[in-house]
């Protein structure tokens, strides 16, 4: 799968701290080659043949081939993942220092840090989400009040999305009319 970006990137899509489980996205043309090197799934086979929407449970290795942790991975594929391309998601035990440790292993595999709201930029540029719909999920995560969690969540389903674009269909048809007299 070609990608826009070039770069696999790797992040904590959980907030950082101690915590039952944290989630590490990977995502971009690498995603599944770079976690390969260093998860193992317990059924034996490699991530790269595990269906897409499949979570699987795993051991996760340090650089020395020991096991960091017994952790639960999911594999999407492109173009049906967030951000459109191969995403890997590795849901472990929270915990400040098994967290990093993970995130770091990706990092020595091959991957980069991704930048704030990098995974909603990708979906973006890759025409998952609208303008509109990628600034609600900044407003769902920043929303400190359910007003603001349900204007937020109406415009991720699209609300604004549909008013602009008949809006835009309207003026194409005035344009059009306007070319038709001018003509």
């Amino acid at each position: 799968m070609y990608s826009m970006f070039g770069s696999t990137v790797a992040a904590i899509s959980t907030p950082r701290g101690k915590g039952g489980i944290a989630v590490i996205r990977v995502s971009g043309e690498d995603a599944l080659a770079i976690c390969e090197k260093f998860i193992s799934p317990k059924n034996g086979k490699p991530l790269s043949e595990i269906k897409a929407n499949t979570a699987v449970l795993t051991n996760v290795y340090d650089e020395n081939g020991d096991i960091l942790d017994e952790s639960v991975v999911t594999v999407f594929r492109a173009p049906r993942s967030y951000t459109g391309e191969d995403t890997v998601e590795i849901s472990c035990h929270g915990g400040v220092l098994l967290t990093e440790s993970i995130l770091s292993r990706t990092f020595a595999c091959g991957a980069v840090q991704a930048g704030p709201g990098e995974f909603t930029r990708r979906a973006f540029s890759a025409g998952k989400l609208s303008l509109s719909q990628a600034e609600a999920v900044i407003g769902m995560i920043d929303a400190e009040t359910r007003a603001a969690l349900s204007l937020s969540k109406t415009n991720l389903g699209g609300a604004v999305r549909r008013k602009t674009d008949a809006i835009y269909e309207k003026l194409k048809e005035l344009i059009s009319s306007v070319y038709a007299v001018i003509d």
